[in-house]
């Protein structure tokens, strides 16, 4: 589906296979589990396993789905891989897995516990209190977790090779954080002498701000029309004094080499005298070293490149990304990793809220036709809620913060965290509230589709990406309190009277 979707996935999207394969097993798990309960019975275990396995897999789905809605086409890939992989999984499971399992998986020691580990009613909202309120302090003492879109955290950890880099930015300040690209663009000759000349209003305006420190702009190597017929009668009588000027060049001693690079050069110039139009050099090598510093195509369009260095102080991509925003727009661009940050936070606060917003209701509205309690539709927000909350009172202790990497596994967590409580809803309701049954059916699966998530998520922190490092934390921080609240919290919280 996804090749004929898209044809090609970007890294992102590949990142779709361990999550589909993650959340697959935990149905199969849930299936499993139930089957001890239920025993050989078919209609039993569709009825225990069903109903929770596919609405969990719709609902992730939907929230998946909602990542279309950003503007990162990595992102909507991954959304629509999932989504619809999610949705095929679970309809294998119940369809071809759950009779198979019924039939030949349930010959095993059968599930005892007395469900004593959960918390009861009292007991469950006391943790709840107490936990909420160390939140609660924690962030208005210590504040919300940082954002960083720094291009560093992309960095790999422990590398000779950003080492070496590092002191290559040290040496050439051309290349240091200080220093951006300067890039100006024009569809026609005319059009790029008028937007170079709109680059230097606007630089000088800067340096007399005192935000530019330094400016190369090679503007004199583009063609200009009317300096070249202005130059054009001296060029064409240096080429026909040509004779005259190799003789004296010859008899002031140059070599062979210099004399017929001058024959070139004076050759060169006398075409250059019979041509009308705009002269741009030929010669691929010439054209070669030129790439350098500006592209021009064959109808006069192209780039010049060159570069900005701020003044002392100043910093482009903090609080001086104001002022230096104006210098960009209308064919001239700033161009450098520093300011891919505050471009990248603007991005993400724009798609943060065109996908949370129609996430939440529809989250919302799914919870509303699943549980058709407006009782059950709170509760499984509150646990949400709750886990979030939770989340970033660790992530501010431990000093995690946001990134456009560990971003990514907001939709995972939202997605499991209504998974299992889903899962603990409809299988509370069904049992009548048996705290035993929900502990030797649901609660264990859940405990072991959450250990497996939590293992394969932990396996990032021991790469070499400060950026997957991050990512993992998170996923293994979020999936572990999800987990906890569902099954620990929420049925004390949903159930007064303990049968």
């Amino acid at each position: 589906v996804a090749g004929w979707m898209y044809g090609k996935l970007s890294i992102i999207a590949l990142s779709s296979a361990e999550i589909l394969i993650g959340l697959a097993v935990d149905y199969g798990l849930v299936i499993c589990q139930e089957a001890k309960v239920t025993g050989h019975k078919v209609k039993a275990l569709r009825e225990a396993s069903g109903r929770p396995v596919l609405f969990g897999a719709v609902t992730t789905a939907i929230v998946f789905s909602a990542l279309n809605l950003g503007g990162f086409p990595g992102m909507a890939q991954l959304g629509t891989i999932v989504a619809v992989g999610l949705v095929a999984a679970a309809i294998l499971m119940l369809v071809l897995y759950l009779p198979f399992v019924a039939k030949f998986g349930v010959d095993r020691a059968p599930a005892v516990g007395t469900g004593r580990l959960l918390p009861r009613s009292k007991a469950a909202w006391m943790i709840t209190a107490t936990l909420a309120a160390a939140s609660f302090t924690v962030l208005f003492t210590k504040g919300l977790p940082g954002i960083d879109f720094d291009s560093k955290i992309m960095r790999p950890r422990n590398s000779q090779a950003m080492e070496a880099f590092d002191r290559i930015q040290k040496a050439f300040p051309g290349w240091n954080s200080q220093t951006m690209g300067l890039v100006v663009e024009a569809k026609s000759d005319g059009e790029m002498q008028a937007r170079l000349a709109e680059a230097h209003r606007r630089i000088d305006a800067a340096q007399q701000a005192g935000l530019v420190a330094e400016v190369k702009l090679p503007d004199g190597w583009w063609p200009d029309e009317a300096t070249q017929e202005k130059n054009r009668a001296r060029i064409s009588s240096m080429a026909e004094d040509r004779e005259r000027l190799l003789k004296e060049a010859d008899a002031a001693g140059f070599s062979e080499e210099g004399l017929a690079l001058g024959r070139g050069v004076l050759e060169a110039m006398e075409k250059q005298a019979g041509t009308t139009g705009v002269v741009f050099p030929q010669l691929e090598s010439a054209r070669e070293v030129m790439r350098l510093f500006l592209n021009r195509d064959g109808n006069g369009g192209g780039y010049v490149l060159g570069s900005v260095t701020s003044g002392p102080g100043i910093e482009p991509a903090a609080k001086d990304y104001p002022a230096f925003s104006k210098l960009a727009g209308d064919g001239i661009w700033l161009s450098s990793w520093e300011l891919f940050k505050p471009a990248i936070s603007k991005l993400v606060d724009e798609d943060m809220t065109r996908m949370l917003l129609p996430m939440g209701i529809l989250l919302v509205g799914m919870m509303i036709l699943i549980f058709r309690r407006t009782a059950d539709v709170l509760l499984a927000l509150f646990a949400m809620v709750f886990s979030t909350l939770m989340l970033l009172a660790i992530m501010k202790i431990t000093g995690l913060k946001w990134n456009f990497v560990n971003l990514m596994a907001t939709p995972l967590l939202l997605g499991t965290g209504i998974d299992y409580a889903i899962h603990v809803t409809l299988t509370l309701r069904r049992t009548g509230g048996c705290f035993r049954e929900l502990w030797n059916g649901t609660s264990k699966a859940l405990l072991f589709c959450g250990a497996s998530n939590v293992i394969g998520f932990g396996s990032l922190i021991n790469s070499s990406s400060e950026a997957l490092v991050s990512l993992g934390y998170v996923a293994v921080i979020g999936i572990t309190l999800s987990m906890a609240v569902s099954i620990f919290l929420l049925p004390g919280w949903k159930t007064r009277r303990i049968p």
